[in-house]
């Protein structure tokens, strides 16, 4: 596939669906081989019904892993991500639902030990973004969901897949760096990971996160 810049694309709701949009994006390389780095693994990915989530569970499951892929409402994404992981041979059960709401966080983690009877790795990639240049512009109830979706569900799904997590499993943070109430969400996220340290480092064989994985994916700011 070519490294050619491609044209911006134009959707008028979140979350979009990757499933519109013209060109289709890149998710995996013909040419990337697997090397059973993460053989009989399994993953939590929010958000992975799409973009970087969908590129995390293909390349994973191309690695051995199997997958958990968690959507809001993006159905038609999520079906075609999950095709597209037990076309590498692994399995995947999709959860559609509301990260920010502590009980479906709880949900995810029963529902992953019931299907595949472990937890491994968990990556926060399910998050909110709007286009604003102006802080004054910025509606204070999107700022709200904007923080419960992009922070606070980092607690809740850490706090109920932390009991269930052993030495060597990983817990992963991905973002990008584009406007202001997002940056300052993800911001607070990576700097949280000291307090993750400081919290479990007395009950916890590993700390969060050991660098670790196929795409890793975290940005300071």
């Amino acid at each position: 596939m070519s490294d050619q810049q491609q044209p911006p694309q134009h959707q008028q709701k979140q979350p979009g669906d990757e499933h519109a949009m013209r060109p289709e994006p890149e998710y995996i390389r013909d040419s990337y081989r697997g090397a059973e780095k993460l053989l009989d693994k399994v993953a939590i990915i929010t958000g992975g019904d799409s973009g970087i989530g969908r590129a995390i569970a293909v390349h994973y499951a191309r690695e051995g892993a199997d997958s958990v892929i968690v959507h809001l409402k993006e159905s038609r994404d999520a079906e075609e991500t999950k095709r597209l992981v037990e076309a590498e041979g692994r399995r995947c059960l999709v959860l559609k639902g509301d990260v920010a709401a502590p009980s479906f966080c709880r949900e995810i983690v029963n529902r992953t030990r019931q299907e595949f009877g472990k937890i491994n790795i968990v990556i926060h990639n399910a998050a909110e973004q709007y286009d604003w240049d102006d802080i004054t512009d910025i509606p204070d109830d999107q700022l709200q969901r904007t923080f419960q979706t992009n922070v606070f569900s980092h607690f809740y799904l850490t706090k109920a897949a932390l009991p269930h997590l052993s030495e060597g499993d990983t817990i992963i943070v991905s973002g990008t760096p584009e406007n202001r109430a997002y940056v300052r969400t993800r911001g607070h996220v990576l700097r949280g990971e000291n307090l993750y340290d400081k919290a479990y480092i007395f009950d916890l064989p590993f700390t969060y996160p050991p660098f670790a994985g196929v795409l890793f994916t975290s940005f300071a700011y």
